[in-house]
């Protein structure tokens, strides 16, 4: 047994014993989803304050892990499970041509573009697979790396990208066309290399399956937006994952990605008051409506977050089509209402954050495993940093 399958089993078991806690809607709730059977925890979770509670957000994930492990004893283990080599950063001596290839390019994301672009190898020719205006195939092919195609589906992005390789004369070549086509697997050669920097769902699926069914000599792989895929419930690309009884939907690939590393106070606050009045529409609805159903709202338009709540509750009931009068009273019972539900979604979330990178390593460690099963030599590492970006998981695979 490889280590990599050793390790997809080992998380596999772990996450089918504990699915009841993370495979779950908190917004769906009006009390916390494992109350009855594990009354203890849940009131451990209600006696946490919010400080604390937040706490554990800035803290390593094993001081988390150590909190729950008298109700989820393999909480520790489970964390151990998600540990990643580091792959080993250059000093950057970035010179003023190359930091002039960054204009335009935001800074978070020009450092993910360097130190992913760090692990690169040099080969003949590089394939950047869903290249955007090709930003991380400009710096390989400035650094030597080799010669460059970048492939994108919006051909505005392709015009931009090539205008700025030939104005830097480097040798890349953007290519108009779609990851999903026949054409674009023909693109897969041997002696080449393809990099997929965040590229979404079913777009790095994709690439997967075509260097599976091609002589590609290596690829490496930043996956990202697992969610987005056509397949639901979710079909697993390698053999140990088909054989696993989890059945995921498209919400629980959207777990790994509930964790945001960015936002200053003004947006922390933002998504609070949405939350809070998210809930308090939700138990007015209730109200109103006689159900016990929860009943979701679209994206919304921030400014109604800057306004107060009878503004929010008359857009809701408009796009809800709830033709209904709602007085002061029942406004104010609302919102204490959706107070006391915040409280409970935030501890729920609290303790599926303990099944976030599991999840997602259980899903790279699907791709990396099909890979291997195809004869590739695979590597699992992180190449830059949570705080720069929590989806650093890098798969590198060459035969």
């Amino acid at each position: 047994m490889s280590v990599l399958l050793d390790r997809f089993q080992q998380i596999d078991d772990l996450l089918w014993q504990y699915q009841h806690y993370w495979q779950l809607q908190p917004f769906h709730h009006r009390h916390i989803g494992w109350k009855i059977q594990h009354p203890e925890l849940t009131e451990a979770l209600l006696a946490l304050g919010d400080d604390a509670l937040q706490a554990f957000y800035q803290q390593p994930i094993t001081q988390l892990a150590e909190w729950l492990s008298p109700w989820l004893p393999d909480a520790p283990n489970l964390v151990s499970l998600t540990e990643l080599t580091v792959q080993p950063l250059l000093a950057q001596t970035e010179n003023s041509e190359e930091k002039r290839l960054s204009q335009g390019i935001p800074g978070r994301k020009w450092q993910q573009i360097q130190q992913f672009a760090q692990q690169v190898p040099k080969t003949d020719t590089l394939l950047e697979w869903c290249a955007g205006k090709g930003h991380l195939g400009r710096l390989l092919a400035f650094q030597g790396k080799g010669k460059v195609q970048s492939l994108e589906w919006q051909a505005q992005l392709c015009e931009q990208g090539q205008q700025q390789a030939d104005h830097w004369q480097l040798p890349q070549r953007l290519i108009h066309g779609d990851a999903f086509s026949d054409d674009a697997a023909h693109l897969l050669q041997h002696n080449q290399c393809a990099v997929a920097l965040h590229a979404c769902g079913d777009l790095h699926n994709t690439l997967i399956q075509h260097s599976v069914h091609s002589n590609i000599e290596s690829l490496l792989i930043s996956p990202c937006c697992y969610h987005l895929t056509q397949d639901e419930p979710y079909q697993a690309l390698s053999k140990a994952a088909q054989h696993s009884a989890l059945q995921l939907s498209k919400q629980d690939l959207k777990l790994p990605l509930q964790e945001t590393v960015t936002g200053g106070n003004r947006i922390s606050k933002l998504r609070d008051t949405e939350l809070h009045w998210r809930m308090a529409f939700d138990e007015l609805q209730r109200i109103l409506l006689q159900s016990n159903q929860y009943m979701p709202l679209p994206t919304l338009p921030k400014k109604l977050l800057t306004g107060d709540f009878s503004e929010f509750t008359t857009w809701a009931l408009h796009n809800r089509k709830i033709n209904q009068v709602v007085d002061k009273a029942k406004l104010e019972q609302a919102l204490q209402a959706g107070a006391i539900r915040v409280k409970q979604v935030r501890r729920m979330e609290l303790v599926q954050h303990i099944f976030r990178r599991p999840l997602e390593l259980w899903l790279v460690l699907d791709r990396a495993l099909v890979l291997e099963e195809a004869g590739f030599h695979v590597e699992l590492s992180t190449f830059c940093d949570k705080q720069l970006s929590p989806r650093n998981i890098l798969i590198k695979a060459r035969r």
